[in-house]
């Protein structure tokens, strides 16, 4: 049995750093993997050894943002529709959130800071390591 994965993309270090600690404390037996640019996340999924039960997504990243991620993640995992990818950002405006939120591969669209509600509502996508 293969152990649950969360990928965390955001450019924030200490954000990632937080969130691992959170994903620590709340939920046993993860790994994570974190990405500072869409485009390392891309090319981590291009390579298609490892399938992330999770994906945490920020889409305010310089270059290019969490938006150019959805494509590459439509044509790939959405379609098996074995990860769960939500939209963690900061933003309010109202047009990012109904963006993530009309869009078919996004569960739903996180307002940071995520709490320890959120990854205890996150256990049901996990297999049981």
């Amino acid at each position: 049995m293969t152990t649950p994965l969360i990928w965390i993309i955001d450019d924030d270090p200490i954000y990632r750093m937080i969130v691992c600690a959170m994903i620590n404390q709340c939920l046993s037996g993860i790994e994570t993997e974190e990405f500072e640019t869409v485009e390392a996340a891309v090319e981590r999924l291009a390579q298609n050894r490892i399938t992330p039960n999770v994906v945490l997504l920020d889409i305010n990243i310089p270059a290019a943002g969490g938006w150019f991620f959805l494509p590459p993640y439509e044509s790939s995992l959405c379609l098996t529709g074995s990860t769960q990818l939500y939209i963690c950002s900061s933003s309010i405006n109202p047009l990012d959130i109904k963006r993530a939120k009309d869009h078919p591969c996004v569960a739903d669209f996180i307002e940071k800071p995520l709490s320890d509600s959120f990854f205890q509502a996150i256990k049901q996508h996990l297999p049981k390591s």
